[in-house]
């Protein structure tokens, strides 16, 4: 519901911030704990991407908040989620704090396409090394049916890497993750070992297929349904997928 300059999507009207001090703090008020657009000794967030931020996050709390939304160096961000690094990631949502990744690829919207365009070659040649390792690892446990999965997904066609293709859909896909963990029957749609037939469902993008080999849990489908639903492509997300995300009113 749209009100004069601003858009009505919780308890409060949000409205796009002037400043990055009064982005940070419209955070603190709406949707976060804690908030930091402005890393050590480096310039602030692009001003338009934390606008971006606050309302796509907001579009999803609805009111409650988040631990925090962290904008920083990447070795921060790894030390931060426990990794070595981050490699390529841009954003992460890890112990509901949203994290975003200080790169110049993701400082303007026009570098952070011409980055996803350029890494979409590679990200597939990964993803099909992903699933060689990922036989080779359930071939030792003798794990048929996860084998029967992975041989279905060499299988299939080519689809894009993943579905973010803008700066809005990375944090939306990031949101995506938080979705889930509100939601119990999502839950269990994500995790191989409750759902034999997850290779039914429609392939929207490979990054959709990446799978926890010590869980069985299929971590990123949600999101990338989560990504196609906000941008109103509807057509090829599950009736039961679709049907928890309109319940929640996202």
């Amino acid at each position: 519901m749209s009100g004069a300059g601003g858009i009505q999507q919780g308890p409060v009207q949000f409205m796009p911030a002037t400043s990055i001090k009064e982005a940070e703090d419209w955070a603190m008020n709406n949707i976060a704990q804690k908030v930091r657009f402005v890393p050590e000794n480096y310039s602030p967030i692009e001003l338009e991407f934390a606008n971006t931020i606050n309302e796509s996050v907001y579009e999803v709390t609805k009111g409650k908040k988040l631990k925090g939304i962290i904008y920083d160096h990447p070795w921060k961000i790894a030390k931060a989620i426990g990794r070595d690094s981050v490699g390529d990631m841009y954003a992460a949502l890890h112990e509901d704090v949203l994290y975003i990744v200080r790169k110049e690829t993701l400082e303007s919207e026009a570098a952070f396409k011409v980055a996803i365009s350029d890494s979409l070659k590679i990200s597939k040649k990964q993803f099909k090394k992903t699933l060689t390792e990922l036989k080779a690892y359930y071939k030792t446990t003798k794990n048929e049916s996860i084998l029967k999965a992975i041989k279905e997904l060499e299988k299939e066609g080519s689809k894009p890497w993943q579905l973010s293709k803008s700066r809005r859909d990375l944090v939306r896909h990031e949101m995506g993750h938080w979705v889930e963990t509100q939601s119990v029957d999502l839950q269990k749609i994500t995790n191989a070992h409750t759902n034999k037939n997850i290779t039914n469902y429609k392939k929207l993008s490979e990054y959709q297929n990446v799978l926890n080999t010590k869980t069985g849990h299929w971590r990123e489908l949600s999101s990338e349904y989560f990504v196609s639903y906000k941008n109103g492509i509807l057509d090829d997300i599950p009736k039961e997928i679709l049907d928890i995300f309109k319940k929640m009113e996202l």
